[in-house]
């Protein structure tokens, strides 16, 4: 079996390829940072705040049952 034939190039030098850019490609250099709107970051927090509350309500009006006896 003979070994592949090469072919020299016109003009010698670097030649270096055009890759295609998808727009359903994420890039490594195309890094943007998440951008969420205040006033969602405002309904946020305020979610967060009444659950907290509702927390606390529950951990202080618990009362513990006494032990019943089952004999």
């Amino acid at each position: 079996m003979a070994a592949p034939r090469l072919e020299l190039a016109k003009d010698g030098g670097v030649y270096e390829n055009e890759p295609e850019v998808r727009t359903d490609v994420v890039h490594a250099d195309e890094f943007e940072p998440d951008v969420i709107p205040a006033s969602q970051t405002r309904n946020m927090r305020a979610m967060w705040a009444r659950k907290e509350l509702e927390q606390d309500d529950t951990s202080t009006n618990y009362r513990p049952q006494p032990a019943r006896d089952v004999s």
